[in-house]
């Protein structure tokens, strides 16, 4: 079974519905908004974990994936202590996909031997490690079949309203606002 756990930044959660899409069978979105877990959800995730609420993240996700940790796990914040975690929770023969942008000076402290017996895998992605001539059309026949909800992904704001959109994003009620002039 395919464990997929993604620390949450909004603009990413359109890979709840990839991921449920593609057959993961736990998908569990990551954050310390609520409004935010249950967005993920309402798009495919399975579980939801706030952060704000639970004395260890590793913990909590063995818990969800029976004490096997996620298959992929996908960090959309880059922010570093998530990433470490992250990567502890990640399963062994686990993946782990940074997407988000973390600080250039930042890094991550790993034990070589340790980190190579577990067969886990770190790797970087710039736009989801997709080709868009591809995964756009992709997206289109998803959201042609009814599958990919584009209108719960974004909300139209006049430009004069740019500040509501950014609030919109920090509480969690949408997840790409589009400004219109």
């Amino acid at each position: 079974m395919v464990h997929l756990a993604i620390p949450i930044m909004m603009r990413k959660l359109t890979w709840d519905e990839g991921a449920k899409l593609r057959g993961c069978k736990t998908i569990t979105g990551i954050d310390r908004v609520p409004a935010r877990i249950e967005m993920a959800k309402r798009l495919g995730a399975t579980h939801g974990i706030d952060t704000s609420s639970v004395a260890n993240l590793g913990d909590e996700v063995r818990r969800i994936t029976d004490g096997s940790g996620s298959t992929v796990t996908v960090d959309a914040t880059g922010v570093m202590p998530l990433i470490q975690q992250g990567l502890d929770f990640t399963a062994n023969q686990g993946k782990m996909v940074l997407l988000g942008v973390a600080p250039m000076t930042a890094g991550l402290e790993i034990s070589v031997v340790p980190f190579m017996v577990t067969g886990k895998q770190l790797m970087g992605s710039m736009e989801g490690g997709v080709l868009p001539e591809d995964y756009i059309l992709r997206m289109i026949r998803w959201f042609q079949k009814g599958q990919f909800p584009i209108e719960r992904l974004i909300m139209f704001y006049p430009v004069g309203e740019f500040e509501k959109a950014i609030h919109d994003i920090e509480n969690g009620s949408t997840i790409k606002p589009v400004l219109i002039w």
